[in-house]
C-alpha cells in the first residue's frame, strides 16, 4: 500500500572522493544525503546524512589492512525522533598461500537518541578461505 498524505521533499545528495597517494594506499570518502520513504505502512520516513571515511593499506607481504569510520544520522519527519549511528571498523587479511586467506575483523556500532535510547555492540569475527 503506498503511503498517503503530503509529499515529502529534501535535497538529495552523493559524493564519493577517492585518493590513492601510492601503490599501497588508498582513501575514500563518502557523503550522503537522502531521503528514506518507505513504502510500508508501518515504517517511518526520515532523511539520512552519513559520512564514511576508508583507509585501505596493501601490499605488506601478503597482508592488507582496512580501517573505516561512518557517522550517520536519521532524522524522523513525523516526529522529533533523531537517531545518530557510529560506526567503526578494522579488517587485517593475510593471504597465506594462493589458496588460503585468513581474515580478522573488529567492528564497533554505537546507537544514541534521545527517544529511543542507547545501544552498542562489539563485533570479532574470523574468516578463512580456501580458493582451489
Amino acid at each position: 500500500m503506498p503511503r498517503q498524505g503530503a509529499a515529502l521533499l529534501t535535497p538529495a545528495l552523493e559524493i564519493r572522493l577517492d585518493w590513492a597517494p601510492d601503490r599501497l594506499d588508498e582513501l575514500r570518502l563518502n557523503l550522503v544525503r537522502e531521503l528514506d520513504d518507505p513504502d510500508r505502512v508501518s515504517a517511518l520516513p526520515y532523511t539520512l546524512s552519513a559520512a564514511k571515511f576508508t583507509l585501505l593499506r596493501a601490499g605488506l607481504q601478503q597482508l592488507s589492512f582496512k580501517a573505516q569510520g561512518e557517522v550517520s544520522q536519521a532524522d524522523y519527519l513525523h516526529g522529533d525522533l533523531r537517531e545518530t549511528l557510529v560506526n567503526l571498523g578494522a579488517t587485517v587479511a593475510w593471504q597465506l598461500s594462493p589458496f588460503l586467506a585468513l581474515e580478522l575483523r573488529y567492528g564497533f556500532n554505537d546507537r544514541q537518541s534521545p527517544q529511543l535510547g542507547a545501544a552498542n555492540e562489539h563485533v570479532m569475527t574470523m574468516g578463512v578461505s580456501w580458493t582451489p
